[in-house]
């Protein structure tokens, strides 16, 4: 008998893709539906930066919660003003939080996980909140 009772994975990009073209898609999107002038492109280049802010404040030791649709909502804003586009910050985070919550398994994902979860207990963790 195994010694390991249980396996843990971690959901994005381990179990569910979250890469690049994903999230490209869904500033397209974002762009499309508030009909904003600027690509993808820019628009992520903008968000990372208020993004990289949250996820540093988020874990700082004794930070206070902050969930993922206020943080991203206002790294949103933040990357429209440097835009100088005029976009809902809320509703872009809603439409990400969306999306991410579609992304599509690995090919091999649901095979590996019903295999082993013949033998083992399985548990899937994420630093995504409850959204």
């Amino acid at each position: 008998m195994s010694a390991i009772t249980t396996v843990i994975f971690d959901m994005f990009n381990t179990i569910a893709q979250d890469g690049y073209d994903l999230w490209r898609q869904t500033f397209a999107a974002i762009i499309e539906e508030q009909e904003l002038d600027t690509t993808p492109d820019e628009l992520r280049h903008a968000w990372d930066y208020g993004a990289g802010n949250f996820r540093d404040r988020r874990t700082a030791p004794g930070a206070p919660f902050i969930s993922y649709l206020d943080g991203w909502a206002e790294a949103f804003a933040t990357a429209f003003v440097e835009l100088n586009v005029q976009g809902d910050g809320m509703a872009a985070s809603q439409k990400s939080i969306d999306d991410l919550g579609t992304r599509p398994l690995f090919p091999d994902s649901a095979e590996a996980l019903s295999i082993l979860g013949q033998t083992h207990r399985l548990a899937v963790i994420s630093n995504a909140d409850d959204a």
